[in-house]
């Protein structure tokens, strides 16, 4: 792919390193402002029938289409999305930086401040994107990314997303991080999905334990209590409440909204002027809410 030029305005330059859903992801320029971008290509056809591939490809349309509809804060800009030959592809902007999961393999577990900052942006942005009756169901940290000096918060990949209200034809998400009735094909999407997934963010930043005995890519066990006794008594005590109601078995019991949830953190975001947190993850989170000209 290397030197491609598409729709004659952006040139692939090289692959990104990483998992990016059906597609991969390439570092090109758009021509005319040689700003940098970021180039998501259908993987290619290997071995599966033509109906799944075409599958595949409507899957990264609708992604999209949806990325589109969420223009705004904390979501990629998209610049271009339609067919490349026999591939779907989608242009958006470039970000620098890396994603919460780079960055939590250097520090953790993180201060309050820091786990608040964190969730506290991604609810301003998962609770626009529920706005839009949307929902994300794949909110994991290597879905997250930490951008520029004032450490904004971005969610990626909308390839999982599905219309609030609806059974989808596939279960989506990454084992870890789903919410037990994300695992039942027949369980209506809603909110609460994208709920637990913030609360389990919770969880791997401070006690780096999933709940419910669940580990990176299986399902939580009904009968296994929430944490170990050790994890659940290392949670930072102002997290406690919040992080057990987030991740509660039952979607009627966690927090209604992500606008609830901001709204519960609120008291423990770092105030405007205030110094960065000792071993602040890099880029800094916390200075999205302590230095002035908040913005993305």
């Amino acid at each position: 792919m290397r030197g491609v030029v598409i729709e004659n305005r952006f040139k692939v330059l090289e692959l990104v390193p990483g998992e990016s859903g059906q597609g991969e992801v390439y570092r090109g320029v758009e021509l005319e402002t040689r700003r940098d971008v970021a180039v998501k290509l259908q993987l290619p056809r290997l071995f599966e029938p033509s109906s799944e591939y075409k599958g595949n490809g409507e899957d990264m349309e609708v992604e999209g289409q949806r990325s589109v509809r969420l223009a705004g804060p904390g979501i990629p800009e998209i610049l271009w999305n339609g067919p490349y030959g026999n591939r779907y592809c989608i242009v958006m902007e470039y970000l620098e930086g890396p994603t919460l999961a780079e960055a939590l393999a250097q520090c953790r577990p993180v201060k309050t401040p820091t786990v608040a900052a964190v969730v506290g942006q991604l609810c301003e942005t998962v609770g626009r994107v529920h706005d839009e009756r949307l929902v994300h169901r794949d909110i994991k940290p290597g879905n997250i990314m930490i951008v520029g000096e004032r450490g904004a918060i971005h969610l990626l990949d909308l390839g999982w997303a599905a219309e609030a209200g609806c059974v989808p034809q596939r279960t989506g998400g990454t084992g870890g991080w789903m919410a037990p009735e994300q695992f039942d094909p027949t369980a209506v999407v809603s909110p609460a999905l994208d709920i637990f997934a913030l609360g389990c963010l919770i969880l791997h930043m401070t006690v780096m334990t999933p709940p419910y005995g669940a580990t990176a890519g299986s399902r939580p066990q009904e009968r296994a209590p929430v944490l170990p006794p050790d994890r659940l008594a290392a949670l930072p005590p102002d997290l406690k409440d919040l992080a057990l109601a987030m991740v509660a078995w039952a979607p009627g019991d966690r927090p209604a909204s992500a606008k609830e949830v901001l709204g519960a953190l609120a008291p423990l975001l770092p105030a405007p002027g205030s110094p960065a947190p000792g071993r602040a993850l890099k880029p800094d989170p916390t200075a999205y809410y302590r230095l002035p000209g908040r913005s993305c």
